[in-house]
């Protein structure tokens, strides 16, 4: 039965338009295992796109035999290198789902040379923006510091410099951010992290009485070692750039108190990611004073080991080292912080809930040291604070609802990704008046797009149509096409 089956998709395959779904229709009606099988013999001896597309997919779900995803993505490289457009959608879902790491595979795009690599890289562009939107900096880390000027060819560093040390919310500012630190690569699901350790932690944050004896402490005390080791080094910093500030009467920036960020009973991301800004800021309010700083530091930010191993070791400078090494020390703490919670947050997903159980009873024993009476039970999997990280949590800076990005490919195509709705599209389209968008989705749901960068802008009145992607947790809810209509005023439509 099995070789009649891939005779039958062969021949059909070969000779007709038949999408990818037919290959799964003729194994439906087998064992698991007889699909597994099946599909290694197609692959074998047919070398079609479609038996490898096939045996990708049973290696990243385990069907017939062990889920294996790096095999899975072997089996998917194959598949596009013969031509299979459905290939990339495949490769994309393996790391939307943190099985693959979009780095490497970015940067295996760049090195292979297959009929749609520039579509390939053109929606590793669109996932990228959706990453930048949702402010996953620990993800665009790696793949700016390789491929900045493809992906962002505009990006000016000088002027990002300038835009930081103006407070401009620009997207060089946002881009020289990202990348400025190899330590800025835990910095991603935030918001997440924070919507976890506030409902760990609703049992304290809910108690007042409580809440209020530990904010009274004098001292930290019902912080944990890590956190200890972070408002120290925040205080070593603000020393070491109050020397070099004073020598060269330079007006500091500002440098928060992290015990003024603390939301107790923990330290929040947001209030880290704060003081990560400040830490650089300060660095590069002191740049135009030490030429080590311009000519060499700057370049090499992200790679902390060269400039641990080979730039620090050349400062003649004792205040210039002693700041340098505190900013690094500071960054450093806050990260192991960061680590930490992503930790919580894989071992949750992964249900591995002795971890969480864990760190609220290592809560308890400091409050318990610190002679603060409390109720708090002896925490075990099975008692764990109810925990939903559907919930958003209640912070400007994790709200990210209603960003939308314009995107173009090589090819010149008009990409927009927008949050998705609930509602199904009834024959969308899109008004422009040269200054303003509107998408009509159907007779309930329009959306208007302000601020639109002047690039955009002309690549939107260039237009005749635009692919609209609307995303649901980071991944593709609905594609369609809409046509681009010019008006007079969209404004007049709107009032």
């Amino acid at each position: 039965m099995i070789y009649v089956l891939i005779s039958l998709f062969k021949c059909t395959f070969s000779n007709s338009n038949f999408s990818i779904l037919n290959y799964n229709y003729y194994f439906c009606n087998m064992t698991e295992q007889e699909q597994y099988y099946a599909a290694r013999i197609a692959a074998r001896d047919s070398q079609d796109a479609a038996a490898f597309l096939r045996l990708g997919e049973l290696y990243s779900k385990g069907i017939g035999t062990r889920e294996n995803h790096v095999l899975a993505k072997y089996f998917y490289d194959k598949a596009r290198a013969l031509g299979c457009e459905e290939a990339e959608e495949y490769i994309v879902n393996e790391y939307e789902n943190d099985d693959l790491d979009l780095a490497s595979e970015i940067d295996e795009a760049f090195k292979a040379s297959y009929p749609n690599q520039p579509e390939s890289l053109g929606r590793f562009k669109l996932i990228l923006e959706e990453e930048r939107a949702k402010k996953n900096y620990g993800i665009l880390s790696p793949i700016l510091h390789r491929h900045m000027h493809y992906f962002y060819p505009d990006y000016n560093q000088e002027k990002a410099i300038d835009d930081l040390l103006n407070d401009r919310d620009t997207l060089d500012a946002e881009l020289f951010y990202a990348t400025f630190t190899e330590e800025n690569q835990s910095e991603f699901n935030l918001g997440t992290i924070d919507c976890l350790l506030q409902q760990m932690y609703a049992p304290v944050l809910q108690d007042n009485g409580l809440l209020k004896e530990i904010t009274e402490q004098e001292e930290p005390d019902i912080l944990n070692e890590d956190e200890k080791e972070l408002i120290e080094s925040t205080k070593k910093l603000r020393s070491t750039y109050t020397i070099i500030c004073d020598k060269h009467k330079i007006t500091p920036e500002t440098i928060t108190p992290i015990d003024a960020l603390i939301h107790y009973p923990y330290i929040k991301t947001s209030a880290m990611v704060s003081l990560r800004k400040q830490s650089l800021k300060c660095l590069l309010s002191v740049k135009d004073y030490y030429s080590v700083i311009n000519d060499t530091l700057l370049d090499n930010l992200y790679d902390t080991d060269n400039i641990i191993s080979n730039i620090i070791v050349k400062i003649e400078d004792e205040d210039l080292l002693d700041f340098i090494l505190s900013f690094f020390e500071f960054n450093v703490d806050i990260n192991v912080i960061i680590l930490r919670y992503q930790n919580l947050l894989h071992s949750y997903k992964s249900q591995q809930l002795e971890t969480l159980a864990r760190t609220l009873n290592d809560f308890s024993e400091r409050l318990t040291d610190t002679f603060i009476n409390h109720q708090l039970p002896l925490f075990t999997p099975d008692n764990l604070p109810p925990i939903d990280l559907s919930v958003e949590v209640d912070d400007k800076e994790t709200n990210l609802k209603g960003q939308y990005s314009i995107l173009q490919n090589p090819a010149g195509e008009i990409f927009i990704t927008i949050d998705a709705e609930e509602s199904t599209p009834q024959d969308p389209y899109i008004i422009y008046d040269g200054k303003i968008a509107m998408l009509f989705r159907n007779f309930e749901s329009n959306i208007l797009f302000r601020n639109i960068e002047p690039k955009a802008k002309k690549a939107l009145n260039d237009a005749q149509e635009a692919h609209v992607v609307e995303m649901l947790n980071g991944k593709t809810e609905r594609e369609y096409t809409v046509p681009i209509k010019r008006v007079g005023d969209v404004g007049v439509l709107i009032m």
